[in-house]
């Protein structure tokens, strides 16, 4: 006959604890079924879950933006000719990175002429026959 110890008996409670408790949560669970669509509602839950948490995990990290998005465009007060301009766009482009004169000469000539510097798509004419 075996003597029965305190830590015999601590983990005699326990096991009969996590038993009683396990088989408690079961029929709980049993009961709540019902509110998720069954044993199938339950298995397409736990497929979200499982799927958000591998979107979570595994989604990539963002790259730091090329130009502070707070000044993406840089409003230059400028009046004057057009060196004092490629010298103002040092600090945006860089030395070796600026827009050359003649595309900058252009970029005036088209906002004097047509106030706007988007790209229109010149309208092509229909050929009728």
């Amino acid at each position: 006959m075996s003597v029965m110890t305190p830590e015999k008996s601590i983990l005699a409670y326990f096991n009969h604890f996590i038993v009683s408790n396990f088989s408690y949560l079961l029929d709980e669970i049993d009961g709540y079924l019902y509110y998720f669509g069954g044993t199938a509602g339950v298995i397409t839950i736990t497929g979200i879950a499982a799927a958000a948490t591998y979107y979570l995990k595994s989604r990539p990290i963002p790259e730091k933006p090329l130009v502070p998005l707070d000044n993406q465009a840089p409003i230059l007060e400028v009046s004057g000719t057009i060196y004092k301009i490629n010298i103002l766009m040092v600090p945006i482009f860089g030395q070796h990175n600026r827009p050359a004169k003649s595309v900058i000469r252009a970029t005036i000539v088209k906002l004097h002429t047509t106030f706007s510097l988007v790209d229109d798509a010149v309208p092509q004419r229909r050929i009728s026959h």
